[in-house]
């Protein structure tokens, strides 16, 4: 095929035609104009995708479909309550932002990910209160089961 110089450099354009890479940055502050400053290819070579909030029927589907796969949550009623609280709370977060930087001009940034963190955040503790829950009723089983068997043993010591 040839030299191994031919090789490399054959390598070396398979690597260049086909290398991507994702960079996640928060646009804002000061870091941000210094890496831009630093490397001037991040605008000049890139292709930049702004993510925008999620309107309220993406956050209503994403915590559906995240109760149904992974939560199972049979109750509906529960299901949909703890859809509404979870949208509630990101929406409520979102407003509160706005306040935020009305009242001390800084800025917070609700993000994607700070929503699927209050999904994860809710999984665990639904499922810490579920074991919760049974272990409890575990142990009222066992002494529902213990009166039963000394009121059993009782009856015969009185006959």
């Amino acid at each position: 095929m040839g030299s191994a110089n031919e090789k490399y450099q054959y390598f070396v354009s398979l690597c260049k035609k086909n290398l991507h890479m994702v960079i996640c940055m928060s646009p804002v502050g000061e870091d941000f104009r210094r890496r831009l400053r630093t490397f001037p290819s991040l605008v000049n070579c890139t292709t930049i995708d702004w993510f925008l909030p999620w309107p309220e029927e993406a956050l209503v589907s994403t915590a559906d479909n995240h109760f149904l796969t992974t939560m199972k949550v049979e109750d509906e009623t529960t299901r949909k309550g703890l859809v509404k609280i979870s949208v509630d709370m990101q929406m409520r977060v979102t407003e509160l932002t706005k306040r935020y930087y009305q009242e001390l001009r800084r800025y917070y940034y609700v993000t994607p990910t700070s929503y699927l963190e209050l999904l994860a955040i809710m999984h665990k503790l639904l499922k810490e209160r579920k074991t919760m829950i049974e272990e409890q009723i575990q142990r009222y089983q066992n002494g529902v089961d213990k009166i039963t068997t000394t009121e059993g043993e009782v009856t015969k010591m009185q006959k």
